[in-house]
This record gives structure tokens, sequence and C-alpha cells, in this order.
């Protein structure tokens, strides 16, 4: 399935994209991610940097813990 979602490489290397604070209900935060605004991330709005308010414009970086994983992964193997 392809999604309309322009990942953008950062200066640091990641990868990420941008999303619109579309509004907040209760304590939720819900996301359209850029630029067709067709999907929709509902988060706590804790995750949110301070200070952000609707209509805000916001880059998220999703990133796989490999050296977690490995670590749980040994764990649960020696302890099975």
């Amino acid at each position: 399935m392809d999604l309309p979602i322009q990942l953008v490489r950062r200066n640091d290397g990641m990868e990420s994209f941008k999303v619109t604070l579309d509004r907040i209900e209760e304590n939720i935060a819900v996301l359209l991610v850029r630029d067709e605004e067709k999907i929709k991330i509902n988060i706590p709005i804790i995750l949110l940097p301070s200070g952000s308010k609707e209509g805000d414009i916001l880059d998220i970086a999703i990133i796989k813990d490999i050296a977690r994983y490995r670590c749980c992964k040994k764990k649960s193997f020696s302890t099975a």
C-alpha cells in the first residue's frame, strides 16, 4: 500500500515527516500528516512540544531502537 507520506532526511541522518496539529480533543492531539492531510494520528498531548497549539506544523521521527531490541531479545531467549 502506497501512502502519501513524504519522508525527509534530516541533518542528523534520521528520516521524519511533517504533521499539522489539527485540534485538541480532551487530552488527545489530532495530527494530520501533510501534504494531503488524509492520514490522522492521535497522540496524548503530553507528547507534544511545550507550547504547541492548533495549526502548528510539527516534525515527527520514529526511530527503531535496534540496540534495545537486541538486548531484550537476548534476555527473552535466555529466560525461556
